[in-house]
Order: C-alpha cells, then sequence, then structure tokens
C-alpha cells in the first residue's frame, strides 16, 4: 500500500515523468531477475546471454538517468 507521501508525490508528476517512473521501475525489477538468474546459471552459454542481457539492461537504465 502506497504512503500518504508517495501518493501526493505521484499527484505531482506529469504523465511523462510518471511514464519514466514507471520504465525505470520496470527496468530494475527485470535487471533484479537477470541477476538472480545469472547467479544460479550453470550452463557458459546461458551465462553468457544473461551477462549481454543485463549489459543491455543497463544502458537502457543509463538512458533514462539525467544528463549530469
Amino acid at each position: 500500500m502506497l504512503s500518504a507521501e508517495t501518493l501526493s508525490q505521484e499527484e505531482c508528476l506529469t504523465p511523462e515523468e510518471r511514464a519514466l517512473r514507471q520504465k525505470k521501475e520496470s527496468l530494475l525489477l527485470e535487471r533484479t531477475r537477470v541477476m538472480r538468474e545469472l547467479e544460479a546459471a550453470r550452463s557458459e552459454r546461458h551465462k553468457d546471454l544473461l551477462k549481454l542481457a543485463l549489459e543491455h539492461l543497463n544502458a537502457r537504465l543509463a538512458e533514462l538517468e539525467p544528463p549530469a
């Protein structure tokens, strides 16, 4: 359940900011899943595939970060 503070922060976001936040949360969740699979993987081919997926997710997350 969301707190009142979280709800008020959500209300202040533009639709674009909400979409960006949801995209980032989705990518972070996927990154966590891939990392767990990588830790459990036994096949080198599977590990290599998961490493590529992790690199891709990290690149996508970097694209969402505001410029420094």
